[in-house]
Parts: C-alpha cells; sequence; structure tokens
C-alpha cells in the first residue's frame, strides 16, 4: 500500500534564488498546492499566504487562470515568488524583509554565463554546485541591516527605485528623466542577465513600457516600489541551459570512453565483437548529444518561437553561444572518430 502511494506522488524542484529543494506531492490531491507551499515554508521559510509559485510564467493554483498541480510534468522546475500580500505586509511594518538564508543543503544553481570560450570552462561554470556556506555571507548581513534611504532627501529631479526580487531587494536613484528600461539594464548587469528583455517589472499591478519615463511612473511620489519578475521566455532559458550542462557531461563521458575503447583496442584487453559493440555505444551516443546540442543552440540563440521571438535578442549571453557552437563542433568529431574506427575494424 505504502508503495502504491510512493508510486502516486511526484516530484518536482523548487527554486527560489540561488536555492534549490526537491519536493514530492500528489498530484490529484486537492490539497496539492497548500501541501507544497508548507514543504516549501519548512524549507525556505516563507510564510505559505505569502508564496507565489510560477511554472513557465504562470502561478500554480486551483483557480481557472493558474496551472493545475496535476497538469505539471515529472520533474519539473518551480519558482518561488513573493506574492502582493508580502509586500503589503512589509509596507505596513507586518512583517520584517529578510533575506534567504543559505542553507548547506541547498546548492547554487548553475548557470550558463562563462568567461572563456572553450568547452570546459562552460562546464565548470555550469557546475558550480557548490556547497553554500550555513551563516550568511558577510555581504548579505551588510545589506539586511543597511539604514533605509529617505526619499524626502532626493533632489527633485530624482527618484528613488526600490526593486524586490523574491526576497531580495535593490535600491537604485534615477532622474526622473530616466526611463523603465534603463532600471531593467542596471538591474540585469547587477543579476548577470544577458539582455534587459528578460526582466519584467510590475508597478501597482501593471508592466509599463519600456518607454515610460520614471517621472510618469512616480507622479508626486519620490519613490516607487516595484517586484522584479522573469520574463516567461527566461523560463524556458533556464530549463535549455540546465539541458545544456547535463549534455556536456555527457559528451566529456563519451569522449572518454572513446579513448578508454581506443586503449583497450590497441592492447587487445577485449576481444573484437565487445570493441565493435562499445564502438557503437559511442557513435549512438554522440549522434544523440550532437543533435541535442544543435537544439539548445536554437533555443538560446533565441531561433525558436514566432515574429516575436525572432525580433529579439539573443536570449543568452555571447560567451555561452561561442561556447556552445565549440561543444557542437566537439560532438561532431566525435561521432566522425567514432564512425571511422567503427567502419575500420568493422572490415578487418
Amino acid at each position: 500500500m505504502e508503495d502504491a502511494m510512493e508510486d502516486e506522488r511526484r516530484r518536482l524542484t523548487v527554486v527560489f534564488g540561488k536555492q534549490t529543494a526537491e519536493l514530492q506531492y500528489a498530484p490529484d490531491d486537492a490539497q496539492a498546492v497548500a501541501q507544497l507551499k508548507e514543504q516549501v515554508a519548512e524549507r525556505f521559510g516563507i510564510a505559505p499566504q505569502h508564496q507565489k509559485l510560477v511554472y513557465r510564467g504562470k502561478e500554480v493554483g486551483s483557480a481557472a487562470k493558474n496551472v493545475a498541480p496535476s497538469s505539471l510534468p515529472a520533474n519539473c522546475k518551480l519558482m518561488l515568488l513573493m506574492n502582493g500580500a508580502y509586500h503589503a505586509a512589509v509596507r505596513t511594518g507586518k512583517v520584517s524583509p529578510s533575506y534567504p538564508s543559505l542553507d548547506s543543503n541547498h546548492r547554487e544553481s548553475a548557470t550558463a554565463t562563462t568567461t572563456g570560450s572553450t568547452t570546459s570552462n562552460l562546464r565548470e561554470e555550469l557546475e558550480k554546485h557548490t556547497e553554500a556556506s550555513a551563516s550568511p555571507p558577510p555581504l548579505v548581513s551588510r545589506v539586511k541591516h543597511t539604514p533605509a534611504i529617505d526619499a524626502s532627501e532626493l533632489a527633485d529631479d530624482m527618484v528613488l527605485m526600490q526593486l524586490f526580487r523574491g526576497k531580495n531587494g535593490y535600491d537604485f536613484i534615477f532622474p526622473r528623466s530616466a526611463r523603465v528600461l534603463d532600471v531593467k539594464q542596471k538591474l540585469s548587469l547587477v543579476l548577470g542577465m544577458s539582455s534587459p528583455q528578460a526582466l519584467r517589472l510590475v508597478i501597482k499591478g501593471k508592466t509599463p513600457s519600456d518607454e515610460t519615463l520614471l517621472g510618469d511612473v512616480a507622479q508626486q511620489s519620490r519613490s516607487v516600489k516595484c517586484m522584479v519578475l522573469l520574463q516567461a521566455q527566461q523560463h524556458v532559458v533556464l530549463e535549455k541551459e540546465e539541458e545544456l550542462r547535463e549534455l556536456l557531461n555527457e559528451l566529456a563521458q563519451s569522449q572518454a570512453a572513446l579513448q578508454r575503447v581506443e586503449r583497450q583496442m590497441a592492447r587487445r584487453f577485449t576481444s573484437q565483437e565487445e570493441s565493435l559493440l562499445q564502438l557503437s555505444r559511442v557513435l549512438d551516443d554522440s549522434q544523440r548529444i550532437a543533435a541535442n546540442l544543435e537544439l539548445v543552440q536554437h533555443h538560446l540563440s533565441g531561433g525558436s518561437g514566432g515574429a516575436a521571438t525572432k525580433a529579439a535578442k539573443p536570449r543568452a549571453s555571447t560567451e555561452t553561444l561561442a561556447a556552445l557552437a565549440e561543444s557542437v563542433q566537439e560532438a561532431r568529431k566525435l561521432t566522425e572518430a567514432a564512425q571511422k574506427l567503427l567502419e575500420l575494424h568493422s572490415s578487418v
């Protein structure tokens, strides 16, 4: 009976900033969302009433406009955001703003940002799953206790932009003549994103256009609070970057497997039949990896979708795309090498 109940449960991963948690839930249970939020509260310390679970840009919930828990695919990823109730409680002083405590059980999410153009460098960047320190970093502590800015002290032509992403807050001072796009550009650089178009700013429940002046948004106020969300396509990018990390690991394994087979054949450690079988496996794997790398390359370069997507900028950094192109070439070379060896030794 317990095994049957276990089979009915579905796994997923919740991502909150740089923290992740693997959870289980019963997709057909009417209380599935409540159960998930209770587990999230235990892992991240966020009260259920302040949580917003998002899958591919849509909130997970029981309402008709939401994504139903039963429709979530197995092993999918949800983004944890703070909802309007949380920010309202912060404004009224009922809840004190806090920052995620990095627990040693939570690992940093892998990123596809690289500093070099080699596949090894890209792999190292994507595999940065280092254990987080049990105590918050000094920078987090300093930010948490930084005194609030008194907006009344600002010049008449300046405005304080208070941005909230999850439990992280960012304060920037801009001229009232600046645009919403200027804010997104600055924040995207801080967050290490390749394009400001990956971000969406929500102010009083609305998303102003990029060309909207901050003075028009603030009106008579000297400060503006806004929530920072990821565009729906950015969630797809995060999934593709995770696929890329796994493919690079598989590519390295296949490269090592080919070298091992070559060494065994040179020393006659295995029979010809066994060697040919291993070469066939390497060939199949390399062809699959090359094809999947090309698909990821297509997505991360903004090549999929309709006309709106075609006009968008590349959705991954230039360094990532350059290293990805080199990985595609490596996979093709591996395929060619395995094919030649297989043909050579099949004819013997």
